[in-house]
């Protein structure tokens, strides 16, 4: 694991950058500040990742909180704004606020649903998208729509590695199969080891933020999976995150 001196040095250089631009918030042009808060939140959101590894399980859920308001001020240009709603989704799951939780989800509805077919090679994180906020709104009949969107691509396009098991874990989910569910997510994480090689000096990669939160998804719909059943790679899984409030 990443020494924990190593993760509280990281913590203060990420609080060292929020307070520098909050000192200088006011010197920062107009047209640089939705730019700025993408930054800002990415920051937190590396502070929230630290708290966790360090078990600091409530301070990490106020950062991912914070982020994910930081987020909601931020702008990224079009093509980009599936990676944008995506960060904001997840860090409000994972912070478990539900009323930031209900924020996210009415921010991020506003993407259109020709947004696929303008931006073809954003279009499986687009399906990603809209697939969290089917699974969070319980539109059964939607997610098994968005699923085969998303084998479809798989299909007929070469898809990021990084994305193999999004579909197989959602089709877990809406079947509530715990052996499905289990595959997606053992791919996911095997995906997330050869894409973001375990780092003692990096925490950012040290937690796979989509793989938790299918997990909480998953056991909000009563589905458990057991530890023994995941890979190797389990590591990357904040099981913190999975225990009773």
């Amino acid at each position: 694991m990443i020494n924990q001196k190593e993760l509280q040095e990281n913590i203060k250089k990420s609080k060292k950058l929020l307070d520098m631009f909050k000192d200088k918030w006011n010197t920062i042009p107009e047209d640089r500040r939705a730019a700025t808060y993408y930054t800002l939140g990415a920051e937190c959101k590396r502070i929230a990742i630290a708290q966790l590894l360090l078990k600091n399980k409530k301070e990490s859920m106020n950062w991912f909180k914070k982020a994910a308001e930081y987020f909601m001020k931020s702008e990224v240009m079009k093509e980009e704004k599936p990676i944008l709603y995506l960060e904001i989704l997840n860090t409000a799951i994972i912070s478990k606020d539900q009323k930031l939780i209900t924020k996210a989800k009415e921010f991020v509805s506003d993407i259109s649903a020709e947004f696929p077919e303008n931006h073809k090679n954003w279009a499986y994180l687009y399906y990603y998208l809209i697939l969290l906020l089917d699974i969070l709104n319980k539109k059964d009949i939607q997610i098994a729509k968005t699923i085969a969107k998303l084998k479809e691509l798989e299909e007929k396009t070469r898809i990021e590695r990084a994305h193999k098991g999004m579909a197989k874990t959602a089709e877990g989910i809406l079947t509530k199969n715990e052996a499905v569910f289990t595959e997606g997510i053992n791919k996911i994480l095997r995906s997330h080891k050869k894409t973001k090689p375990f780092s003692k000096t990096n925490s950012d990669d040290a937690i796979c933020l989509t793989a938790t939160i299918l997990l909480i998804l998953a056991k909000q719909r009563k589905i458990q999976v057991k530890k023994e059943k995941l890979t190797e790679d389990k590591q990357y899984i904040a099981n913190s995150m999975l225990e009773n409030e």
